[in-house]
Formats: C-alpha cells, structure tokens, sequence
C-alpha cells in the first residue's frame, strides 16, 4: 500500500513539474499548496546563497528591491522571487528583470500571504544558504558576500546582522538597528550559551540573517501562513535548531519605513495573528524538546513582541486582546504574559513596630495587579503574627517562613515562587509612594527595561525628619540621561550608583535567565546583586522622581558598622572579583569605588574593630594592587591607606614625621617614581626613532645627538607603561634605564628607580628588580632595521628608602635646583 501511495506521489510531482507547478510544503498543521513557475532561472552553478522575495503590490519598490540583489559584489547567487497574487504591475516588473538576469526564477501563487510566498521560494531553492528580502526593502551592495564570507570563516549555520530603518518619505537612513557587543564580540556562539536571551538577540525578522538550508529542509521547517506576524514562530524555532551562530556589527539591510504597504504595517490591527503565532512557537519548542531549555528566552520574545503589537491600543483594545489571549494560549504562558505585574518582596525580621506602615503602603497601591510575598527571617518579637493578619485580608499577600538567614536568603525564597513580569524589594521597616507600583511598572513597559532604579529619601525614625542624600536621590546625574537606556552612556556611572536591592526594580526573567541571586547569611548582600545586574542588563534606566522613605535608626544595618565591616569586605571582594572576570573595562572604576568606601569605613570604626579589621583591608588592598591602578584618593583617605599597607613606606614616614614636607611633595607624587630612557638609534646622522606611548614626555637631546644618530630621552610616572617604537634607519638602538636628573646646589644626587621588569616585544630582560638611579643606568642594545616596530614594556614598583635616605632625599627635593 505504502508503495504504491509513493509511486502516486512520484508520479503526481512529475504532472507537476511539467505543467509548471510547484508542490509547497507549508507549516506543521497547514495544507500544501500551489505555486506556478512562471520564469525559471538558467544557472548552471550550485548558488552559494538563494534570495527569497515575496512580492504583493510592490511596483514602487520593486525595482530598488531587485537592483540591490542582481549588483551584489557576490555573483554565484539565485533569486527567487515569488509574486502573491499582485494586482499591480508587480508580476510585469519580475519578468521583465528575468528576462535580463539568468539568476531569476520568478513563481505565482494566490494571495497566500508573505509566509507561504517563503515557503514556495524554500521548495525550489538550491543555494547553500537562504537569504530573505522584503520586496519593499533593499540590501547594501557588498552584504551577500561579507556575510558568505563570514559563514564560510566561522563554518556558521547561521549569521545574524543589524539594519538601517530607511524613510521613504525622506529617502534617508533614520537610525540603525545594531546588535549587542555581547553576541559580536566573539566569533561565533553556540545558542545553548545564551539559552535565556537568544530569541532576544535581533528582531524576529527573517531578513536580518542567512541560514543553511538544509535546517529548514532538514527540520520540515516553514513560515506560518498568516497574514501578518508569520515570520516570528520561524525564526525564533530556528535558533533552538542551529549548533553556532556568528553574529556581525554592521547593518546591510535598508528595512524601508512610512509606507503604506510594507508587509508588516496592518499588524498592529491583527494581534490575533500574533497570537497564534506566539502559540505556534510554543509548540515547536515543545515538539524538538526544547522548551524548556529556552523558556526564559521564549517568554521574554513573546513578551516584548507582545508590548509593541499593543503599544498603541487603546484600554479596551487591549482587554479585548487579553480575553482572545485567554482562549488561544497556553494558560502558563497567558499567566506570563496577562497575569501579575509586579512582585513585591519584604524580608521582615523583628520589625513589628514599623511593618504596619510598610504594608499599608503597598496594599493600597493604586497599581493593582501585584502580588506581596513576605518573608519572616525567624523574628522574635510579633512580627509573623501580623504578616498573618495582613495574608487573611488580601489575598494578594503571600507569607513564607525561615530560620533566621539574613535578608539575601530571605529574598531569594521570595524570588523562587515570584509570579510577577517584574520584581520589587521593599524593607520592612521603609514605605513607599502609594503610586510607586505604577509609576514603575509603566516606565519599565514604555522602555522595555531590564531593570530601573529609582530615588529614595532618608527619614530619622525618632523625629521623621526628612535627609536629602544625592546618593539616593540621582540629582548628581546628568538629566540627559532621564530616558537612556544604552549601556554605553551609562558606563562611567555604574559604580557609583545606589546599590540598595529596595531602591531598583527588575524584570523577573531577566533576572532569572542570568541566574542572580543574593549571596546568603551576610550583610550588604544587595550590591553584589545590584552589580552583577547592572553589567547585564541591555536596558536600563532611573526615574528621579522619589518613590521610597528609607527609616534610619540604630538597628539599621549601615548603622552599626563595628558589627558589619567584616561583611563590607568581604561583599567588596566578591564584587571587585565579579568585575574583574565579566567586565575587565569596567574594573578600574569599581576598585577605586570600593577600596575607597572600605578606607573610609575602617576609619570610622572604634579601635578595638579597627585593630581587629586592619589585617583584612590590607590584604583587600594589596589584592587589588592600590598603586598599580594609579587611583587618586583624597589626602585623608591616601594616608590611611598608606598606614594599611606599608608600603611605599617612605609617604607614610614622610607623613608622620616630616608633615610638610610631605604635604608639599604628595601634591606631585610623582616624581618619586618619574623614569627616564635614554634611547638612541647609532648608524648614520639620519638614524633617528618615532615614539607613540600615552603620558610620557619625549624629547630630542642634543647632547647625544651627532653623526651617528639623534638622540631621544623619554620621561613617565606610571608604574607599568607601554611604549611603541618604530625605527628609522638601520643600525643599533641602545637604551639606558635610569632616574630622573634631580640635582641640590649643583650636585646630582640620587631619586631611586626600581624596575621590577623590562620587556621588549614580551621578551623578559631582567633576571630580577633593579635598582637605578641617574648615574646607574641599566643598559641594553640590540640591532634593528629601517621601519621595525617594538614594544617597549616597562614595570616599576617603589623603592624602599631607609629612614636616613629619606630625610636626605626629601630636603633636597625641596631646596633642588631647577633643571
């Protein structure tokens, strides 16, 4: 039986093919249908890219369209394009190009829509690889093959790439579409890597990428027939089947805007269509298994795509969306998305006397589609006693229990059962606006935010009296950056920003997907999470505008700094160690924040913990290397540091012993670690070399300039510089490493210089650190040729002057002659 179903079939395609019509496999669940080849192309080469163009009324385009591809720098193409029932001069146009350009193969179809016009394209193409192209869009000339080329590089399943959104009024490029430097800045990825964010990586177009085509063919996979939003079930289905994709900066196609006929205009009239292809894709998920492995980012796709289909809908547009919702999607993934807005968690330890007030605050909120879990850390007094009464009154508040673990663990609970699309923190014994809920949640939508801070006010809980904080309030902030969102503008101020877990709201499946969580069973456990937060959020925002009233009392954790400090130092080195293995450029600027709130913090304990702490801050110094980032402290917060570590020994000698003196030369510091190279290229009067080094002053030296060369002196204060040599001439290049020339009544007398290492391009030339000064230079030669480049590499550390060195070389220093 099977066999002769299959001689039917055989015989059916024959009769098919030679009356010119193509059998289209659509999506699981849709009927075949039909399409007419009305020009076939007459290549006789394998396509290394097949272009599929669904065209539908596009007589004013098309020929752009159709120009970009037939001109692609990349010739060994195929482009199929698939006319959709046009009732323009659309269909004239596509022969007319055939008829010029054997790469053409033009099919007909009814008016099925883009997504099956896709579908007729995947069944005749033969390409490598498949391109998608809008028939009212264009490409940049050189795309196909900068993009093939990558693919080829990266032997990539797929390649992603941003756009241009194009005005057609205007005829300009308006803005560009880029993808994150997370996904560019590597090779390529396996999606599993990014399994919680993947489907969030680009627009779900099928434009902005090339596939292999046997994941389609392979996979049965094919475009949704719908007559608008038929391309997300596809594309995001995709990335849960390739093995490795390369993603790429640049922007190739022109996505052309402020029209009336694009394929995607109508759509925010048919959120229907969306809809089902949200369930669509669900089901696909579920059908290879993978639903589960990529949930987070199936969730955040649906839930973006979600907000702008409805952005502009009116209130009873948008009810009228959720009950069509309810009736379409699964009831878990119509929680995720109609369902609760916001988590509100409290952690409540022996708080009875200010938990009314905050739960008050929260349960008449004037958002009200939120949930408040509450979480008692093993309380001693009635507070778990009042939670109950609060949970028996509103049916929205959720009371867990816990030994007593800290707030980290607490909150974590809480986050584990939370149902919310966001998540809020609150402390028990602070409040909030009785608008803040709103305010939140539709700033958070209106950008799509991965997270918004928020400003907050200090209150004394004996008199209430008001304590404006700029910390806490933004208003150090520029206000340009009210409504930024981009993480490159933000940079600068991230680690100065208020890490307080109450004082930001966060998008719950972003959250999730990076897996944070609050370190547990110590205090200031809110800025590892704010940190590991803020360096992985694509969107983030604040809103100025005061929304919480922090208590300040003695219980308060900031409070009691004799009995936390050692928690400061540890969350410290947690953060400066997260920094330093996810975000190396960002580093700088945290080890200077927090080793500078660490110094000042030791200095406001009481003796006793100061004595006991001392040993631990040095290690958190040293470990950091205080000197080799070159931070600048203020002079209250250097002397202390100084004390801790020891070293250079000699500031704090000169500190405590010879106050101004030392107050006259920390304002130039620098010159007690100022190197000087002597460098000099021997061969003819012409010899010379270039210098290209960042904070080093180079000068000619006239007395080491003569017929064999010019001679160059370099001077600089960093502890580690590199310095970038390019040779003019052939000959021998000699380097004296030395100290500066400091000289008192005439005499020349010694600023020490240890160099702890000396390379040239990675070569070590130093056995071991080595002290020089002036007239003790450490010397090396070595050939070179005209035009050789080098890399200079120098390291120093400071010398440890004796006590009678010291006093000598400091007196001096102030009295030295002026070179």
């Amino acid at each position: 039986m099977k066999k002769q179903k299959n001689k039917q079939g055989k015989k059916a395609s024959r009769e098919m093919k030679a009356k010119n019509y193509v059998n289209v496999q659509n999506a699981d669940g849709c009927l075949s249908t039909v399409a007419k080849v009305v020009c076939r192309n007459k290549i006789n080469f394998l396509p290394k890219i097949s272009v599929i163009i669904p065209v539908f009324n596009a007589e004013h385009y098309l020929r752009t369209c159709l120009d970009s591809i037939i001109n692609q720098s990349l010739r060994e193409i195929e482009i199929i394009c698939v006319d959709d029932g046009s009732k323009d001069k659309s269909l004239s146009i596509l022969k007319e190009y055939a008829s010029k350009d054997d790469r053409i193969c033009v099919l007909s179809q009814k008016n099925l829509y883009a997504g099956v016009a896709r579908n007729a394209g995947i069944a005749v193409a033969r390409g490598e690889y498949l391109s998608f192209l809008d028939s009212d869009d264009f490409f940049e000339l050189d795309m196909l093959q900068k993009i093939y080329d990558r693919a080829k590089k990266d032997n990539s399943d797929m390649v992603v790439f941003g756009n241009f959104v194009y005005d057609h009024k205007t005829k300009k490029d308006i803005k560009k579409t880029i993808i994150n430097k997370k996904y560019t800045q590597q090779s390529f990825i396996n999606p599993l890597e990014y399994k919680n964010s993947i489907f969030t990586s680009c627009n779900p177009n099928p434009w902005n990428k090339i596939t292999k085509r046997e994941i389609f063919t392979e996979n049965n996979l094919r475009f949704e027939g719908f007559s608008s939003c038929n391309d997300m079930t596809c594309a995001c289905t995709l990335f849960a089947l390739v093995k490795n994709i390369s993603f790429m900066e640049e922007c190739f196609v022109h996505y052309r805007t402020n029209t009336d006929t694009n394929i995607s205009a109508t759509r925010t009239d048919k959120i229907e269509n969306f809809l089902y292809a949200a369930d669509k894709l669900e089901q696909n998920l579920k059908k290879i298994n993978m639903l589960d492995v990529f949930y987070y980012a199936f969730v955040e796709r649906v839930s973006k795509s979600l907000y702008w289909e409805t952005k502009s809908l009116t209130k009873e547009q948008k009810e009228n969306v959720k009950q069509k919702a309810q009736n379409i999607l699964t009831n878990k993934l119509y929680n995720e998305l109609f369902g609760i807005k916001i988590s509100v968690i409290i952690p409540v330890y022996n708080t009875q006397m200010y938990i009314h007030q905050c739960l008050d605050s929260i349960i008449n909120q004037s958002l009200k589609e939120i949930e408040i879990i509450c979480v008692d850390d093993g309380s001693k007094d009635n507070s778990l006693n009042i939670l109950r009464e609060y949970e028996k009154k509103d049916n929205r508040i959720i009371v867990l229990t816990q030994k007593n673990q800290r707030q980290g663990a607490a909150r974590n609970n809480a986050l584990k059962i939370a149902r919310g699309k966001y998540v809020q923190f609150v402390d028990s014994d602070d409040y909030i606006s009785l608008d803040a809920c709103e305010k939140l949640y539709n700033k958070c939508e209106d950008l799509q935010l991965d997270m918004l801070s928020f400003a907050g006010i200090n209150f004394e809980n004996e008199t209430g009296k008001t304590m404006v904080s700029s910390y806490y309030n933004f208003k150090w902030l520029p206000a340009k950056l009210d409504k930024d969102i981009l993480y490159c503008n933000w940079r600068k101020y991230m680690p100065y920003m208020a890490v307080s877990a109450a004082l930001t709201i966060y998008n719950k499946n972003f959250i999730k997907s990076h897996d944070i969580t609050f370190p547990e069973r110590i205090y200031f456990e809110d800025n590892l999470f704010f940190v590991k937060a803020i360096l992985n959020a694509q969107k983030f925002s604040i809103l100025k505008e005061i929304l919480y009233f922090r208590r300040v009392h003695k219980e308060s954790t900031t409070q009691n700094l004799d009995k936390n400090y050692a928690d400061f130092l540890i969350i410290s080195d947690m953060v400066l160690s997260y920094v330093k293995i996810h975000n190396k450029q960002m580093l700088d600027r945290y080890i200077k924040q927090y080793l500078m709130l660490c110094i000042r913090g030791y200095d406001k304990l009481s003796p006793e913990i100061k004595i006991s702490q001392e040993k631990n801050l040095r290690k958190l110094l040293l470990r950091y290397n205080y000197s080799d980032y070159n931070i600048q402290y203020p002079k209250s917060v250097k002397s202390i540091c100084l004390k801790l570590l020891h070293l250079p020994f000699y500031l704090y000698c000169m500190y405590k012993r010879l106050v101004n003196l030392y107050r006259r030369l920390i304002a130039n510091e620098k010159v007690l670690h100022t190197f000087r190279i002597d460098m000099k290229n021997y061969g003819t009067r012409n010899n010379s070399i270039e210098i290209r080094a960042k904070d080093v002053l180079v000068t000619k030296t006239k007395w080491n300039t003569d017929e064999k060369g010019i001679g160059i002196m370099i001077q600089g204060h960093l502890m580690r510089q590199n310095i970038h040599i390019k040779i003019i001439g052939n000959g021998v290049l000699k380097f004296s490493f030395r100290g500066p020339d400091k000289r008192c009544n005439g005499k020349r007398y010694p600023v020490y210089i240890d160099y702890k290492s000396i390379k040239i391009d990675d070569k070590e030339l130093l056995s071991m650190p080595i002290t020089t000064w002036h007239d003790k230079a450490f010397a090396y030669e070595m050939n070179v040729t005209d035009g050789q480049e080098i890399l200079l590499s120098i390291e120093q550390i400071y010398h440890n002057y004796s006590s009678n060195e010291l006093k000598d070389m400091v007196t001096k220093l102030n009295f030295a002659d002026k070179n």
